[in-house]
């Protein structure tokens, strides 16, 4: 369904492509060697102390770039051991023409796994995807100094704004390490900055800020996939719809390090949104973000656990100021900390929970007791550390370390 309705509105767009190719020889891009001729280049793909696997590609303008796409989709499948390997070394600031082919950009060929790096930015003129990455076929972003940016009006001299997200995974792989991926503003239904479909993203470093979806997810939407964080930064982006930072549904979402930070959603979840299999944070921090529900987190899943982290300063228009819990098999917290989340106009300034909710073996969720004011949770009815369970129940004081309290019991409760 969500390829149909893309496809629908990418048609309704095409009056405003233009295709562009840039001078340079062409010929001298690939195998390391320099556009123009330049000296420095290293026959073969391969380069001195490089991997001599790889083909070696750099682009410096948008024909290069269009070559080097032709040239993965026509070097043939790798095989699940010994995927055929490219790297495109981005030099300068180079313009893509928007992808309107729900294709991959790289062809049917399997088993390929291809690095960005670089200094610079891709950016995108004209609607459409930067990068569609399909089955079997995996892209590592691997430069701090390499930027993917969007499209939206006013940006790049654009009039326009961008209909899907910046890089669409279709059944493949992507790994963020190093980078940013910024700058777009999706009418579609899918992200703002990456959206994964059957698919895997791990993020490791780098960051996903300022995009805009009229959807789900702001900065990154997963469906049927899988999303594992252990670094980097997904911040100042913004969901009409779930998960102004991250949207997960039917898929799982693993938490063990970075920083999903300043997002904002109009619905539920202002950090993070999973509705589907599991969620899992063992580390890392959700702050500053603002939802209607969940200001930091909005949870919906099979089975969730916090294990580490740091859940703090969210803000939610109604209740669950910090984390709000519902549905699922059931939610546990034995360990990280909940503080200084606040539930303008509801209950659970820290969590709200629905059922099947225990706190058992460590964390802490601050309550309005808490010595430090700015780590208090508070909530504008009732429960300013914890509000849920049926009946429901309240809990105001701060639950330490030492404290385990369950909806399924009436221990710890009314405090």
């Amino acid at each position: 369904m969500l390829k149909k309705s893309f496809l629908i509105l990418l048609i309704g767009s095409m009056f405003a492509f233009t295709m562009i190719g840039c001078g340079g020889d062409d010929d001298d891009y690939i195998n390391g060697g320099n556009p123009g001729g330049n000296p420095g280049g290293s026959p073969g793909g391969q380069s001195p102390g490089g991997n001599p696997t790889s083909i070696n590609i750099t682009v410096t303008n948008t024909a290069q770039w269009n070559a080097a796409l032709i040239t993965i989709r026509d070097g043939g499948n790798g095989t699940a051991g010994n995927p055929k390997a490219y790297t495109i070394t981005v030099s300068g600031n180079v313009m893509v023409n928007g992808n309107t082919i729900f294709n991959s950009s790289f062809g049917t060929v399997s088993n390929v796994r291809v690095t960005i790096n670089g200094n610079g930015k891709l950016y995108i003129i004209g609607v459409g995807f930067l990068l569609n990455i399909g089955h079997s076929q995996t892209v590592v972003i691997d430069s701090a100094g390499l930027t993917l940016e969007g499209l939206k009006a006013g940006q790049n001299d654009s009039t326009m704004n961008n209909i899907p997200p910046i890089i669409w995974v279709s059944g493949g792989m992507l790994e963020l390490r190093n980078g940013t991926i910024s700058g777009n503003i999706s009418s579609g239904t899918a992200a703002g900055g990456v959206f994964v479909e059957n698919g895997s993203f791990t993020m490791s470093g780098g960051a996903i800020i300022g995009n805009t979806s009229t959807g789900n997810g702001g900065g990154v939407s997963v469906s049927n996939g899988s999303f594992t964080m252990s670094g980097g930064v997904i911040s100042g982006n913004t969901a009409a719809g779930n998960g102004g930072g991250v949207s997960v549904s039917n898929g799982s979402f693993t938490m063990s390090g970075g920083t999903i930070s300043g997002n904002t959603s109009a619905s539920s979840g202002g950090g993070v949104f999973v509705s589907g299999n599991s969620f899992s944070m063992s580390g890392g921090t959700v702050n500053g973000n603002t939802a209607f529900r969940g200001g930091g987190i909005y949870s919906s899943t099979m089975d969730g656990n916090m294990t580490g982290g740091t859940i703090s300063g969210n803000t939610s228009a109604s209740f669950g100021g910090g984390l709000v819990v519902v549905a699922g098999i059931g939610f546990t917290m034995s360990g990280g900390i909940i503080s200084g989340n606040t539930a303008n106009n509801g209950n659970g300034g820290g969590m709200f929970v629905s059922n099947n909710f225990t706190k058992s073996g460590g964390g802490i969720i601050y309550g309005n007791n808490a010595a430090n004011i700015a780590d208090r949770n508070t909530a504008s009815i009732s429960g300013h550390a914890v509000y849920g369970g049926y009946p429901a129940r309240s809990r105001n004081a701060t639950l330490g370390e030492a404290d385990n309290i369950s909806t399924n019991t009436e221990t710890g409760w009314g405090q």
